[in-house]
C-alpha cells in the first residue's frame, strides 16, 4: 500500500510516500515514510541510508568517507545520485562548510529509523531460526 502527500513546511513543499511493507517471514508490517520519494522506479539501497548518515553525523565528506573506508570522490557522488533520485537537496554545500537542509534533516530522523527497523528485523530472523 503506497499513499502520497505534500505539505508545505516553512514555505518548502516536501513530497512524503507512506509505504506499508509486510513481511510474512516475520508475521510483522513495517510503515515507512520516505521524504521527498514518490512511488515509481526509486532503488534506494540501504547502504545509501548509511552514507547519507555518516555525511550528516561528520557534516564533513572526507571523514566520512574514511568513517565508511571509501574514498571522498564515490560517496561524493552517491549522496549527489541519493539527492537527485529524492528530488531533494539534503545539504547546503560551500567551500568551508557542510549542513543539513530541512529536507536533509527529515531524512536523517526517517532514513536513522528504517536502519534500525532493519537491523530489528534481522535479529529478529536470526532469533526465529
Amino acid at each position: 500500500m503506497t499513499h502520497e502527500q505534500t505539505w508545505i513546511d516553512s514555505g518548502h513543499p516536501y513530497k512524503i510516500v507512506f509505504c506499508k511493507i509486510y513481511c510474512s517471514y516475520l508475521n510483522q508490517t513495517f510503515a515507512i515514510y520516505y521524504p521527498g520519494f514518490s512511488s515509481g522506479a526509486h532503488f534506494m539501497e540501504l547502504r545509501h541510508l548509511r552514507y547519507f548518515l555518516a555525511v550528516a553525523d561528520t557534516l564533513n565528506f572526507c571523514r566520512a568517507a574514511e568513517r565508511l573506508h571509501l574514498s571522498q570522490p564515490p560517496l561524493s557522488q552517491q549522496v549527489r545520485r541519493l539527492e537527485a533520485e529524492l528530488g531533494a537537496k539534503l545539504f547546503d554545500r560551500t567551500r568551508r562548510q557542510i549542513k543539513l537542509t530541512p529536507a536533509g534533516e527529515v531524512f536523517a530522523t526517517k532514513a536513522r529509523a528504517i536502519l534500525a527497523q532493519s537491523d530489528e528485523a534481522a535479529k529478529l530472523a536470526a532469533r526465529a531460526e
